[in-house]
This record gives structure tokens, sequence and C-alpha cells, in this order.
């Protein structure tokens, strides 16, 4: 699935967060989001997962526009991952990832054989499902963020979206989470702080300042010392690393 952004623009409480903001992701692509806090990066993806309506401008998922869908049609498309959920309810890990299904499901339908399997499925696929019967609140938090996935996984959707999936995590599970959402094979836009993240796992970037985007294109092309020091006022000093190939940043103030 394609998702298109045409010139979004997106107003709270009569003050301009998001303006003209124009990008794509193709079909299978992981796309980052990048830029410092507060410009604009979690207000446009709200209104990418409808949680925020557009004052301006059009959102596609393929050729249909998000906004003439129906809230059970597009979650049916659209799955997401945000920093973190409540943990004050007291669920199972099963009963948190079934709630996936429920754009699947009549108002007061039971979960069917198909749906015990595909929550089985989803489960198994982020190595939780021996904790299926865990009560929720008890996980740790990279183990959250795998049931966040499985849940998103459950609602089967074309479109992952996902906000800052990261910021409360260790090393190993960032980049354990990040490696499972590359295996999945699902169109996905991320916002993600870490640069060095966005690098190894994003084949292409887009940089928003001040509710715009202000550049875009390859992780080589965007995380540039220039770039960097212009939008995030950091000093930095860009490399590939000579075992892996793979880009790095470090940075430090100006």
């Amino acid at each position: 699935m394609k998702l298109t952004a045409d010139q979004v623009s997106i107003a709270l409480a009569g003050q301009s967060i998001v303006q003209g903001v124009t990008l794509d992701v193709e079909s299978g692509e992981i796309v980052g989001l990048i830029g410092p806090n507060g410009s604009g990066k979690s207000t446009l993806l709200r209104a990418i997962y409808r949680m925020l309506r557009p004052t301006a401008g059009r959102i596609w998922l393929d050729d249909r526009d998000l906004w003439q869908l129906t809230a059970r049609e597009s979650a049916k498309r659209t799955g997401v991952v945000l920093q973190e959920m409540p943990a004050s309810f007291e669920l199972t890990v099963r009963e948190v990832v079934q709630m996936g299904r429920t754009p699947h499901k009549g108002m007061l339908s039971l979960d069917s054989e198909k749906d015990v399997a595909i929550v089985a499925q989803a489960l198994d696929r982020v190595k939780m499902l021996s904790f299926a019967n865990q009560p929720y609140h008890t996980l740790s938090g990279g183990e959250k963020q795998r049931v966040a996935i499985a849940r998103a996984l459950a609602q089967q959707p074309k479109l992952l979206v996902l906000d800052e999936p990261t910021n409360h995590l260790d090393i190993y599970y960032q980049i354990e989470l990040l490696t499972l959402v590359q295996s999945l094979g699902i169109t996905s836009i991320v916002a993600i702080h870490d640069l060095n993240l966005a690098a190894q796992f994003c084949q292409r970037l887009y940089v928003m300042k001040a509710g715009r985007v202000v550049a875009s294109g390859s992780t080589a092309e965007i995380l540039t010392p220039e770039l960097l020091a212009e939008v995030f006022q950091v000093r930095a000093t860009c490399g590939f690393h000579p075992i892996t190939n793979q880009l790095y940043v470090l940075y430090g103030s100006l």
C-alpha cells in the first residue's frame, strides 16, 4: 500500500502546527520522519492514523482518500504503534492483541477460530506467544512494544504508523523492535529521534522543522553535517562504518 500526503496542513486551537506537507511512502518502504521537538511530526502522524482531521490537503492510501473511508475501513488498513500504551488496565497479553481484531468483527461478535489463529500468529511473529496469558502490566518496556506491534499485526494492516516507538527502550530493544518492523515488509512511516537508527532502518527520510518539510531524500543525502547543523543546531560528523558500511552520525553542540 502506498501512502501519500498532499499539501496537508493542520491547525489546533487556531494555531498552525503543520503547513503544506507533501510526502509519499511507497509500498513496502520504511520512511523516517525526523526533526526537532515541536516540528509537527506527531501531529502529522495523528492525521495519518485519523486522530486529527487536516484543515487543508488530502491523505491517500493507494487511490482512496483516507478521510472518505469509514473508521472501520481505515482501521483495517492502518496499524499504529505509539511510544507506549497505558499499563493500568488489567488485561492479559492475548486480550490486548485481540483488540486488533475489532475492525474485522461485528459489535457483539465473539472471536472466531480465524480471529484466534490470527492473534496467535501475531504473537508468535513477535516472539510473545509464550507470554499470552501473562498480565500486560507486568511486562518490560521492550515486551510491551512487541505486544503493541502484535496488536497492530492482528489488524492485518497494509500500513504501519510508528510514533517514536523506541523512545523508552534500551539499545537492545530499540534494535530488536526496528529489526522486527523491517522484517514485516509492511509499508511503514516512523517518527524517530535517534538519527543512527534512522540511518540503519529507513530507506528515505523527511525532515520537518516548524511544521514544514524542509528536506527529503535518502539517508545519505539527508544526514549531512550542513543539514544537521541547520535543522538541529548541532555539529555533526557523518561517515560509513568500516565493517558494516552503515551510515553513522556523531554530534555535539555547535
